[in-house]
C-alpha cells in the first residue's frame, strides 16, 4: 500500500475552496476571507473516496466543520503555544521535506 495517493474525503462533502473558506469563517468567526480579483478556479472538485474505501475500508466519521471545531477547541486550550512557529506550519514542513527528498535521491 506504500507510495500511493488517496483522497481522504467524504464524497457527500465535495466543496470548492470558496465553500471551505465559508465553513472556516463560520467556525473561526474572526476570520476574514480575501477573494482575488479576476480569479476563477476552474478545477473539478468532484473527488472519489472509492480507492481508500476499497483498500482499507475507510469511511470518514467527521465533517469538515467537525474537524474545524476540534481545531478551535485545541487552539483555545493551547493559547500559550505560538502557532506562528515553523513547527506548526505545513508550508515550512513541506519545504524542508522537499529539500530532504531532493538531497536523499
Amino acid at each position: 500500500m506504500g507510495k500511493q495517493i488517496f483522497n481522504v474525503c467524504n464524497e457527500a462533502e465535495n466543496n470548492t475552496i470558496s465553500n471551505i473558506a465559508n465553513i472556516v469563517r463560520k467556525v473561526f468567526t474572526d476570520c476574514e476571507i480575501e477573494y482575488l480579483k479576476n480569479y476563477s478556479d476552474l478545477r473539478n472538485y468532484k473527488v472519489s473516496a472509492k480507492k481508500i474505501f476499497d483498500q482499507i475500508n475507510f469511511l470518514p466519521q467527521f465533517s469538515i466543520e467537525d474537524g474545524l471545531f476540534e481545531l478551535l477547541e485545541y487552539f483555545n486550550k493551547n493559547k500559550h503555544n505560538n502557532f506562528d512557529e515553523n513547527k506548526y506550519s505545513n508550508i515550512e514542513t513541506h519545504l524542508s521535506n522537499s529539500l530532504d527528498y531532493e538531497f536523499k535521491n
